[in-house]
């Protein structure tokens, strides 16, 4: 269901009916790619025509959707690149080449790791963590690349997962977009401890990313997520847990947070109006 100028309808995302989420979180409109990921399709995919780039991405989302209903892919979220974005983009792409590890933590469809790897980063060198099997499939048939890419895909929920599901390797850099924020306040603590004491490696690694949070912090509640129940923050919050994860395992943080962009309700409608991206990096000291 759409509105008259063909936006989906702004129904509050927090209701427990299945349809309810999907007009809240279905564009059933063509996506309007982005020059990253079109680049990416015409230069590493193969696919140079514009139009079979938003016929090929939009099969691709209504698979993935079957999936499961993430907001992310409902909305086509999921194909805005953002990793090049980042500040020091350019140093982790570098120090990837130089031979240190990289992994996407609930990488998706692993967009951001084809962006890695257009961008001249070895797909050796980089790994991704996934919880649904299937979207690591769709990757490999959105971008063409199964037969090329050499990244390994970890398969599994992050909480169950140990050390030698990811083949044993520590990683210089972990980097998350649109995962943390699908917990609640203790689980994302824990989440971050467990990358700390068990993926990352010594001092210089960084965990990074990107995430939604809320000008004014809370728990939120949402179908539309799988964990039921989520906590976003702000800049005051987010340094909290980050104390008290250092404070919990005895280590020492260099902690940056940047707001970014403000959502609008037109486009993703939470229910509230104080929703933002924040950008966020903690490097071991």
């Amino acid at each position: 269901m759409t509105e008259p100028n063909g936006k989906p309808d702004p129904t509050h995302a927090a209701s427990d009916s299945a349809a309810e989420i999907a007009r809240t979180f279905w564009d059933p409109r063509d996506p309007k790619l982005g020059e990253p990921l079109q680049e990416v399709l015409r230069s590493y995919s193969g696919i140079a025509d514009a139009n079979e780039q938003i016929i090929h991405v939009k099969a691709i989302r209504d698979k993935a959707w079957q999936v499961f209903k993430y907001p992310c892919i409902g909305l086509y979220a999921f194909v805005e690149l953002h990793i090049h974005e980042m500040n020091g983009y350019n140093d982790i792409v570098k120090r990837i080449q130089s031979g240190q590890k990289f992994l996407d933590l609930g990488c998706c469809l692993g967009q951001e790791i084809r962006k890695l790897v257009h961008d001249g980063a070895p797909s050796e060198n980089i790994m991704g963590s996934e919880l649904h099997g299937e979207y690591v499939e769709l990757g490999y048939d959105l971008f063409r690349d199964q037969d090329k890419l050499k990244s390994k895909f970890v398969v599994g929920d992050f909480f169950e997962l140990t050390r030698q599901d990811f083949h044993g390797e520590r990683f210089d850099i972990i980097y998350q977009s649109a995962f943390l924020h699908l917990f609640n306040l203790q689980d994302q603590t824990d989440l971050i401890v467990k990358i700390v004491t068990e993926l990352l490696k010594g001092p210089g690694s960084m965990f990074v990313g990107r995430q939604v949070g809320a000008l004014n912090p809370s728990e939120y509640q949402s179908r539309a997520l799988r964990s039921g129940a989520c906590y976003w923050h702000n800049e005051e919050t987010w340094q909290r847990m980050v104390d008290n994860v250092a404070s919990r395992i005895g280590k020492k943080f260099e902690s940056k947070f940047e707001f970014g962009e403000k959502l609008l309700r037109s486009n993703y409608d939470f229910g509230r109006d104080d929703v933002v991206n924040f950008g966020f990096s903690i490097t071991l000291l």
